[in-house]
């Protein structure tokens, strides 16, 4: 539980547990390109639902203010799956992808982020279903981040999610399509990031 919320010029300070206090200006976080080249900025495979982490989710997310820093930012559209080499995400299956970058692979925030707020957008969805985010380096833990009820439907939901450094992958994550609906396009904005 948030005890305390300090907002500064340039970031939000979360803290579980310490009064609130002054903190001195950040300045702004500088993008750089990562340490290891990405020769792919996207996959696509069959999911799985065991996960490694027992039942209250994922320890990096729980209590995620844990002395991290927030940084808001104009958001930016990360992943659009209608320009996707993959297309539209089928049932049952999980598209992990990086979102540290713009859809052109500019950086747009530091690679070094542990995680990010996003907004996740389904569309030009098939029959009723559901779409999860995750983490990119743990099997689907049985979540839902959106759900619908019928086909032609757009609508968006937003979220907190740790990123991972995965299969080649800088700061991903991964959505996963409920095996209700048989395909829907999705658009990930990032509208934040935790350092």
């Amino acid at each position: 539980m948030i005890k305390a919320i300090l907002v500064t010029s340039t970031a939000v300070v979360l803290s579980a547990s310490v009064p609130l206090v002054s903190a001195a200006p950040s300045s702004p976080a500088t993008v750089t390109a990562p340490p290891v080249a990405t020769a792919m900025k996207e996959t696509d495979q069959r999911a799985t639902t065991s996960s490694p982490f027992e039942v209250g989710g994922d320890p990096r997310t729980e209590g995620i203010a844990g002395g991290l820093v927030f940084v808001p930012i104009n958001p930016f559209r990360t992943y659009d799956s209608r320009n996707s080499q993959f297309g539209s995400l089928k049932a049952g299956f999980i598209r992990t992808f990086e979102v540290w970058t713009l859809e052109d692979d500019t950086p747009a925030i530091p690679s070094s982020a542990v995680a990010v707020t996003y907004n996740l957008t389904a569309t030009e969805t098939v029959g009723a279903g559901y779409l999860a985010v995750f983490p990119a380096d743990i099997d689907w833990p049985g979540n839902s981040s959106i759900n619908w009820t019928a086909s032609g439907v757009t609508l968006a939901n937003g979220g907190v999610v740790a990123v991972a450094n995965t299969g080649g992958l800088v700061a991903a994550i991964s959505v996963y399509n409920g095996l209700s609906s048989p395909q829907t396009h999705f658009v990930v904005d990032i509208t934040g990031y935790y350092i």
